[in-house]
């Protein structure tokens, strides 16, 4: 098991090598964590998060530093 950011990097290194994911193993939800009594910052995080999840910006992040899209089962989670 290994990740698509370090798939990529040893592709990178072994441009003759051809790397194809075969199937997942497992992914995983992160979340964030901020200190209580901050109604105001969990609002504009959580908007943050909506709005740049409905038109594809955050997706466009993680495809970027992860090397996949978001895992749908996180987007219907967001719903």
């Amino acid at each position: 098991a290994i990740t698509p950011p370090i798939i990529a990097a040893i592709a990178k290194k072994n441009p003759s090598r051809e790397f194809e994911t075969k199937f997942i193993l497992q992914s995983y939800q992160l979340g964030m964590a901020m200190r209580k009594g901050q109604p105001e910052l969990m609002a504009a995080v959580n908007g943050w998060i909506k709005t740049n999840l409905a038109n594809g910006k955050l997706n466009e992040i993680h495809l970027k530093y992860a090397g996949v899209p978001i895992p749908q089962e996180i987007i219907d989670g967001a719903k």
